[in-house]
């Protein structure tokens, strides 16, 4: 099943998405802010076919969601549902910007922050942003004048590269000054507390595997900061919320403590030296040489076997990685000249092109199934939709999707176990 493709006109240079608003940074230093859900329901694709269009751009919690699962799983209505995919991917999605502009845009603001950055997070109705002058964060307010406070506060002054959020804390890749982490404070007054260097190693990214960190390098392939939490994965606390709150749990008992253990090299991990590693939730990843390996991630096992090497396979682009993610529908890696993903089910889907910049949202719960992509004269945000029919255990690509219930993973203790 190919990805449906949504594209908006307009020169931009980084995008999010979040409780209903696109928010596009253009490149001369402004933030606008889209009403998405009315842009979504604007396209003309039909009324057979809006089922289909809200669970790809608004919904994707929709299919995921297990009480949804014995309908959906009817292999009749499961077809009707794929067909209904193919036929939107048919349709040509475009909103050029004099229709953004007078239909759906909201406001257009001076970006507060200092520009251009070299990433962005929205995380706990805040907007954070990093780049050479430190990290910055800006409250989010739909009912405000200005969705985005044009009075941000600096939480740190030294350069980063990138920021991921999980737990109430913001995890940074400060280059060759190593991997740092910043308590928000969310339980004494939402008042941040220094950062806190985790490893002095160096970290251009960073994503969460649950309450531990990995650290993505080009120095020596990568590393896992991993951290112990008598916190298990909770539910969401707000049908409001569109990013998921691991700070507390859900029978209130309040936060837990993580305490870092130690770092586990990405040779321990792969057996192997000197590839690009990256990883997020219950995957981690290492691709050179036309291969990718795989291995995946439970620090619950009840046998402390957290880390299972799961395989090694072949690739079909060759080239030097220069960024990676993982969403719920799959891997996505960006060479010099091109983005390809490969998706939990299927053939991999090339996008050829040099971007301006790219994300995806994997611990987002409406909007895990996009894929943002910027190019000189517009954005590209695509939307995968194959993961929804995917036995979620045994995928090799791919995360585990968000959903508003309990979920402590199982891994079979047939693969090939590291011990941490």
């Amino acid at each position: 099943m190919q990805p449906i493709k949504l594209t908006i006109a307009g020169e931009y240079w980084d995008s999010q998405i979040y409780q209903g608003i696109l928010y596009l940074f253009t490149r001369d230093g402004a933030i606008k802010t889209v009403n998405w859900d009315p842009l979504v329901d604007g396209l003309s694709t039909g009324q057979s076919l809006r089922l289909a269009a809200s669970c790809a751009f608004q919904r994707s919690d929709y299919l995921y969601n297990s009480n949804f699962q014995m309908i959906f799983s009817d292999a009749d209505v499961k077809n009707v549902i794929q067909k209904k995919f193919v036929a939107l991917h048919d349709c040509k999605l475009h909103i050029d910007q004099k229709t953004l502009a007078k239909k759906f845009e909201r406001k257009s603001q001076d970006t507060p922050f200092p520009f251009p950055h070299a990433d962005s997070l929205m995380y706990g109705r805040s907007m954070y942003v990093v780049g050479q002058s430190g990290l910055w964060q800006a409250d989010c307010n739909k009912r405000n004048v200005y969705p985005v406070s044009r009075k941000p506060g600096r939480i740190w002054d030294a350069p980063v590269l990138a920021v991921s959020g999980n737990y109430g804390s913001l995890a940074l890749s400060a280059g060759r000054e190593g991997l740092w982490e910043v308590d928000l404070g969310w339980s004494e007054y939402r008042q941040p507390k220094k950062a806190k260097n985790i490893s002095k190693r160096p970290c251009i990214d960073c994503e969460w595997l649950y309450y531990s960190i990995f650290a993505s390098s080009y120095d020596d392939s990568g590393y896992l900061a991993s951290f112990s939490n008598e916190l298990e994965h909770v539910k969401k606390n707000s049908e409001d919320d569109d990013d998921i709150d691991d700070l507390h749990s859900s029978v209130g008992q309040g936060p837990r403590k993580r305490i870092f253990e130690g770092e586990i090299d990405s040779s321990q991990i792969f057996k192997k030296l000197g590839h690009y590693s990256w990883g997020v939730k219950d995957k981690v990843y290492s691709g050179g040489n036309k291969k990718i390996s795989v291995s995946s991630y439970n620090p619950w096992d009840k046998y402390g076997n957290a880390i299972q090497q799961v395989g090694t396979y072949e690739l079909e682009h060759a080239g030097s990685i220069v960024s990676a993610g993982v969403a719920s529908f799959g891997v996505v890696i960006e060479y010099d000249d091109a983005i390809v993903v490969l998706p939990s089910k299927g053939k991999a889907v090339m996008l050829r092109g040099e971007p301006v910049n790219w994300r995806v949202f994997p611990k987002s719960l409406h909007y895990q199934n996009h894929l943002h992509v910027i190019y000189g004269d517009h954005i590209a945000i695509y939307s995968f939709n194959h993961d929804y029919f995917v036995d979620q255990k045994n995928k090799i690509y791919g995360s585990r999707p968000e959903t508003n219930e309990l979920y402590r993973p199982r891994i079979p203790q047939t693969r090939q176990n590291i011990q941490l």
